[in-house]
C-alpha cells in the first residue's frame, strides 16, 4: 500500500512540475521591437521588466531594424510561438497589409505631446508660402513651380518624415518624377544622409531643399526659446505646417491566437501601470488601447489612406450602328 501511495505522489509531483514547465514556456514570449536609439532601447527594456513582474511574463527580446520587423511579423506563424511587438505607425500598417495576425493592445503616452496621438508638419521656406500656410498653400506651392520642388527625407520608414507626408502628396496628385504631366505635379524625392530628423529643418532652412517634414518632438526645438541660437535662427526661417491627419504613438500587439489569460494579464498590468513608470525618451507610460480612443481613430484613418487606391478610368459608351433602338 505504501508503494502505491508513493507512487502516486511521485506522479503528482512530476505532472504539477511538468504543468509548470508547461506554462512557463506558453508565457515565454518573443518582445520585437524596433531599433531607433537607445533611449528607446532602454524604454522598451523598463516596459519588459515591468510585464515580466506584473503580468508574469518571460521574454526573448529581438531588437530589429524596421524592415527586418514588417518582415518578421508578416511572416510569423503559429508555430513560432507568441510575441510581444512594438511597432511604429509604418511598421503597424504595411505588416497588416502583407498579412500580419497581429493584435493591438497598447499605446503609450508621448512625454512630448502629453497624449497617445502626435502630428506631422510639413517644413518649407516661410518666403515661399503665404502668411499663416495651410496644407493646401504648400501644395499649390508645389503644382505651381516650373521646376521641381525637392523633398527630402532622414527614414524611408518614417511615419512623419515619409509616409504621411507621401500620402498626402498622394491624395493630392503629386509624385516623385521627372517632369510633371498635365494632371499630376512632379516632385523629387531625395534621402539625406542622416538619420536625424533636425538636420531635415536645416537644410531646408540653409535653401538645400524646398520641402520636408518633421514630428512635434522636432518642431519644438526650432521653437523653443531654450534651444541654441542657430535653431532658433532656423525656426524661424522656414514655416511648420501641420498635416490634418493625427498619428498614433508606438503600438504594443501581440499573436492574435494567444490564450485570452495572457491577454487579460497583459492587458490588466498596462492599465495599471504608474504614471512615471517609464519616463525615459518620449515615452511617459503605456495605457490600454481600448482606453485610447484618438490613437484608435488615428491608427484607422492610416489604414484607410494607406489602403490601394482604385485608379478613375473614363469609359465612352457608344451605341452601335446597328442598334434597334
Amino acid at each position: 500500500m505504501r508503494t502505491v501511495v508513493c507512487g502516486v505522489r511521485q506522479f503528482l509531483v512530476l505532472a504539477i512540475l511538468c504543468s509548470a514547465t508547461l506554462v512557463a514556456a506558453q508565457d515565454r514570449i518573443t518582445f520585437i521591437g524596433v531599433a531607433l536609439d537607445q533611449e528607446t532601447r532602454q524604454a522598451d527594456r523598463k516596459l519588459q521588466d515591468y510585464l515580466e513582474r506584473h503580468a508574469g511574463l518571460s521574454f526573448q527580446p529581438e531588437e530589429l531594424e524596421y524592415g527586418e520587423v514588417i518582415e518578421r511579423l508578416s511572416n510569423w506563424r503559429v508555430k513560432d510561438g507568441l510575441f510581444l511587438a512594438r511597432t511604429t505607425p509604418y511598421v503597424q500598417v504595411v505588416a497588416e497589409m502583407l498579412g500580419a495576425d497581429l493584435e493591438v493592445v497598447a499605446t503609450y503616452v508621448g512625454r512630448a505631446t502629453d497624449a497617445t496621438t502626435y502630428s506631422s508638419y510639413l517644413v518649407a521656406r516661410r518666403d515661399d508660402l503665404p502668411p499663416h500656410p495651410s496644407a493646401n498653400d504648400v501644395t499649390d506651392f508645389v503644382a505651381g513651380r516650373s521646376d521641381r520642388a525637392r523633398f527630402i527625407y532622414h527614414n524611408i520608414f518614417s511615419t512623419s518624415s515619409f509616409f504621411l507626408p507621401s500620402l498626402h502628396f498622394r491624395a493630392n496628385s503629386i509624385f516623385h518624377m521627372g517632369e510633371p504631366t498635365e494632371s499630376l505635379a512632379a516632385l523629387e524625392v531625395a534621402a539625406i544622409d542622416s538619420n536625424s530628423s533636425s538636420a531635415l529643418v536645416r537644410a531646408v532652412a540653409a535653401g538645400e531643399a524646398d520641402l520636408a517634414a518633421v514630428w512635434d518632438g522636432t518642431r519644438a526645438r526650432f521653437i523653443s526659446s531654450s534651444s541654441s541660437a542657430a535653431d532658433q535662427a532656423a525656426g524661424r526661417a522656414v514655416a511648420f505646417v501641420r498635416l490634418p491627419t493625427n498619428i498614433p504613438n508606438d503600438l504594443l500587439v501581440c499573436s492574435r491566437w494567444a490564450a485570452g489569460d495572457l491577454k487579460q494579464r497583459l492587458r490588466e498590468a498596462v492599465r495599471e501601470m504608474p504614471a512615471d513608470e517609464i519616463a525615459v525618451g518620449d515615452f511617459a507610460r503605456w495605457v490600454d488601447i481600448i482606453e485610447a480612443p484618438e490613437a484608435r481613430a488615428a491608427l484607422a484613418d492610416l489604414r484607410w489612406q494607406a489602403r490601394e487606391q482604385v485608379s478613375k478610368v473614363t469609359v465612352d459608351v457608344r451605341a452601335s450602328g446597328d442598334s434597334a433602338s
